[in-house]
């Protein structure tokens, strides 16, 4: 049997809110509308908001990242210092001592406290 990526499902209480993070500010492109949801594109990858959720993560008392069973997916950057105050000025939480000064990467919560790996490329 052959299993073949698809498209990765993120689910989200509010679709206004994950467009914003997505599109906006990560650079998504909005593909379509599809019965209430919003396909996305990123380097020849397929998204699909999906606001379904009825409460989002509550990260006051989410552990730090990685420690818990989570899913994520990496993006990757030129200058991971540049992107980690890029997102922290525009608002985006980070996990707790994300970025140390010789890490490589940080993990940054979409508006439902969905993790993203930010990896220095």
């Amino acid at each position: 049997m052959t299993f073949s990526l698809s498209e990765t499902n993120i689910i989200v209480t509010d679709l206004h809110a994950a467009r914003q993070f997505y599109v906006e500010t990560l650079g998504f492109e909005e593909v379509e509308e599809d019965s209430g949801a919003l396909r996305l594109k990123k380097d020849n990858q397929y998204f699909l908001l999906l606001p379904v959720a009825t409460k989002a993560t509550d990260v006051n008392t989410m552990q730090a990242y990685s420690t818990s069973a989570q899913i994520s997916f990496d993006l990757q950057v030129a200058n991971i210092h540049e992107a980690h105050a890029f997102l922290k000025n525009n608002g985006y939480r980070t996990q707790p001592n994300a970025l140390q000064p010789d890490s490589q990467y940080f993990a940054v919560l979409d508006p439902d406290g969905n993790a993203l790996e930010i990896v220095q490329a």
